[in-house]
Order: C-alpha cells, then sequence, then structure tokens
C-alpha cells in the first residue's frame, strides 16, 4: 500500500518534468527566417487583383511586391513541410473577418474569382525550402503579408512566385 505522504515529493517531481519542454526553432530555421525576413513594409506592394490586370496588359515583370492574406478558404493554405502557402486578396473594409468571409456570400463569390498566388521560397538548389512556412515565418492563416519575389507563372488566375522576402503585416 502506498501512503499520501509518499505520494507528495513525486507529484512535486512530475509538476517540474517537462517545463521546458517548449519546441525550440532550430539554428538553420533561424539563419533562415533572418535572411528572408523583411525589416519594414516595403512600399510600392500591389494586390493580387493589380498584379492580374498588369499582366494581362504585358506590364508585369522582374521582381514584384505582392500583399495579401495567407489564406484558402476552407482548405489549409500551407504545405506542410514547406516554405510554401497560398496567397489570397486582402478582403474588404468590414469583411476582413475570416468567420465572416466564410459565410458572407459575396465574399465566398468574391474570393473564388479573385487571383491568388502560391508563393513558394526556394534553396540554393531551386528545391522548395522543407521547412514549414508556419514555423520559418511565424505565420498563421489570416496573415497579412508582403512578399518580393518574381513571378514564375500566372495560369487559370494562379500566380506562382519564387519568393526572396516576405514582410509580416501590412
Amino acid at each position: 500500500m502506498i501512503r499520501c505522504k509518499s505520494l507528495a515529493p513525486l507529484m512535486l517531481m512530475l509538476t517540474f518534468v517537462g517545463c521546458d519542454s517548449e519546441p525550440t526553432t532550430s539554428p538553420e530555421v533561424l539563419r533562415q527566417r533572418a535572411a528572408l525576413t523583411l525589416p519594414t513594409a516595403p512600399s510600392g506592394a500591389i494586390t493580387l487583383a493589380e498584379a492580374a490586370e498588369k499582366h494581362s496588359a504585358g506590364e508585369l515583370s522582374g521582381e514584384v511586391l505582392l500583399v495579401g492574406r495567407v489564406y484558402a478558404e476552407s482548405q489549409d493554405p500551407f504545405e506542410p513541410g514547406k516554405a510554401s502557402f497560398l496567397l489570397s486578396v486582402l478582403p474588404e473594409k468590414g469583411h476582413d473577418d475570416p468567420e465572416h468571409a466564410d459565410n458572407c456570400p459575396f465574399c465566398k463569390r468574391k474570393a473564388a474569382m479573385a487571383p491568388k498566388a502560391v508563393v513558394q521560397f526556394l534553396g540554393s538548389d531551386g528545391a522548395v525550402l522543407p521547412y514549414d512556412a508556419q514555423e520559418l515565418f511565424e505565420l498563421k492563416a489570416g496573415d497579412v503579408v508582403t512578399v518580393r519575389g518574381e513571378i514564375e507563372s500566372f495560369d487559370l488566375n494562379l500566380f506562382n512566385v519564387n519568393a526572396s522576402g516576405i514582410h509580416h503585416g501590412a
């Protein structure tokens, strides 16, 4: 039979086990974050709708700055294990609550028709960096970001962007 007095020290020890068990960010992720994060919001960023218009007019080439929201409606905007995410248009003022956007027929229709961008950060080998964008840039769905990069292609209202920098926030 175990006595209550003998359990008290054991319970106290178990309380403190795992206090330092928060996941730590690897030095390589921190190095990549520092290299890819833009310290201030760059000026001259355009929306995905403006980028689509400029592309259609043949006015979009070279490096671009795109502003948008990390969002994919009811899907996960992140690709697990990759420095990649889906960038969607910024919602109109008064429609920027994600719950509202998911339930408003006007917002749903507009979002479905709006251009989107698959943003990916490539390593020196040309492959997408093997780090979750959520950890790499401390992002979550719904965050507003500005991305600097080259547009690789634009098909069916979807940009593919090879990004070289990101600023979290508008």
